[in-house]
């Protein structure tokens, strides 16, 4: 996916340089033309299962551009019987604007179940650290570039973890 750049909404908006932030914690900023704001948009897989909705778009205010889209999941996908929320690189993210939907064409290594959840149920939103995002990107990453081994389940069509 293009880079999702976002601009202040008013000259006196102002970000702390060296965080993640949810959009939602920075309302003076919006997403910047031509990007769609892709928040609210279902997540499915190639296969045409439906992962869940990005609930979030998670920010980096260095250079004022989205990293990460927190996705809320189906329960098919969840680990536990409570509503569940995990950070998908922005990078994985192949949007279809006709039907408001982010195709996520391979899964980390380990699918999903390996990645670690940001929050569980009702839980209170905590800071986001570099740490939390770094985890489930490096999920993604492994083996890559020189031998690209991220697992694509669905292409061998090896069952997903459960």
């Amino acid at each position: 996916m293009a880079k999702i750049r976002v601009v202040p909404k008013t000259d006196d908006a102002s970000v702390r340089p060296g965080a993640l932030v949810p959009m939602s914690d920075i309302p003076n900023y919006m997403i910047a033309d031509p990007s769609p704001d892709i928040r609210g948009w279902t997540v499915t897989l190639r296969d045409g299962r439906t992962v869940g909705k990005v609930d979030d778009l998670v920010v980096d205010t260095d250079d004022l551009t989205v990293k990460y889209m927190e996705v809320r999941l189906n329960r098919e996908f969840r680990l536990q019987d409570e509503d569940e929320w995990l950070l998908l690189p922005i990078s994985v993210a192949h949007p279809d604007e006709a039907r408001d939907k982010i195709i996520v064409e391979r899964l980390p290594a380990g699918g999903f179940s390996a990645m670690p959840r940001v929050r569980t149920a009702d839980e209170t939103r905590r800071a986001l650290t570099v740490a939390d995002a770094r985890a489930g990107t490096e999920l993604f990453e492994i083996g890559a570039p020189e031998t690209n081994l991220v697992i694509d389940e669905i292409a061998s069509e090896r069952p997903f973890d459960s």
